[in-house]
């Protein structure tokens, strides 16, 4: 029986089997959110492994260190494709 959020009817006499049909869909539902629960807790724990890896991937990387020169230098231009390679990299593995 499912959970019935009009029981019990009013003036209407005792039966237990209607209570514990109310109860056990009660606990029915409890029990199904808390698997539920469990599920969202794992997949947030494996987000936030996946934010910290990526967060030490990132913090390896060093500034580009581009001087205000314009037009840029060939080994500027070579750094920065450098770097988003590393960067892209540290997404990709994430």
């Amino acid at each position: 029986m499912a959970y019935d959020p009009n029981f019990p009817p009013n003036h209407q006499a005792l039966a237990s089997a209607p209570w514990r049909d109310q109860f056990n869909s009660l606990k029915a539902l409890s029990d199904a959110q808390a698997a539920q629960i469990v599920v969202l807790q794992n997949q947030l724990a494996t987000q936030q492994a996946r934010w910290d890896a990526l967060d030490n991937q990132l913090s390896t990387m060093s500034p580009l260190n581009i001087s205000d020169a314009d037009p840029l230098t060939q080994a500027e231009v070579q750094s920065i494709g450098a770097q988003s390679d590393l960067f892209l990299q540290a997404l990709k593995g994430a």
